[in-house]
């Protein structure tokens, strides 16, 4: 199999779970990119689900949010080039470097959308069956958890919930992901699903980004 998938030309049809962005820095590690890291190697090869909308949420500070403009296709992340490739390929690269070396973590994003649950666990999935070893991450959105999806995505092989608070008090977070900027988080239900994350995956499994 080609390391470097055609040129993908109708991205809106390629769609999680069968597809996946991936950071730039894990393109390269995984030989889909040409390139080089100077001086270190990345071990967290960082996964985020694709949608042609985009994300539903509208967080002031991110290059996903609704209501940002242009199209949901050309809007990034994180200010670089998160590559799009078919999730079999990067399952399939990431258990062909956990063979050569330890892989750090593989951490699989989700975006505010309705398929964002049943995409994950299958995502989750399809990299635990090509690497079996490696730790894996779920950077979810509370606002679409309940009890029973926590406990499939960690059936899946996830053995760390990430959830992003964004904000350290209540009224930053309602500020820049809530209501107050039109959009669907809730602080309440954050800390309910961290809380209740903690009791299933144990009190150092679970971290949130602030």
């Amino acid at each position: 199999m080609n390391s470097e998938p055609e040129e993908i030309h109708n991205e809106a049809s390629q769609i999680s779970p069968d597809y996946v962005r991936i950071s730039m820095a894990a393109a390269i590690e995984l030989g889909l990119k040409p390139g080089r890291i100077s001086g270190c190697s990345c071990d967290c090869i960082n996964l985020l689900q694709n949608y042609p909308q985009g994300c539903y949420a509208n967080c002031t500070y991110c290059g996903l949010a609704r209501e940002r403009p242009g199209a949901a296709e050309d809007n990034s992340f994180i200010r670089v080039d998160w590559p799009l490739y078919p999730t079999d390929l990067v399952a399939e690269k990431i258990g062909e470097l956990e063979r050569k070396k330890e892989v750090g973590r593989v951490c699989v994003a989700q975006v505010q959308d309705h398929r964002a649950n049943m995409d994950l666990v299958d995502m989750i999935s399809r990299v635990r069956r090509q690497a079996p070893h490696v730790p894996v991450s779920a950077l979810v959105t509370a606002t679409l958890l309940n009890d029973e999806w926590l406990m499939q995505i960690k059936g899946a092989g996830a053995d760390i919930i990430g959830v992003g608070l964004d904000a350290a008090s209540e009224e930053l977070f309602y500020s820049t992901r809530g209501k107050g900027t039109k959009g669907p988080h809730g602080w309440k239900k954050h800390w309910r699903i961290i809380r209740k994350a903690r009791e299933m995956f144990g009190p150092m499994k679970v971290n949130c980004h602030l």
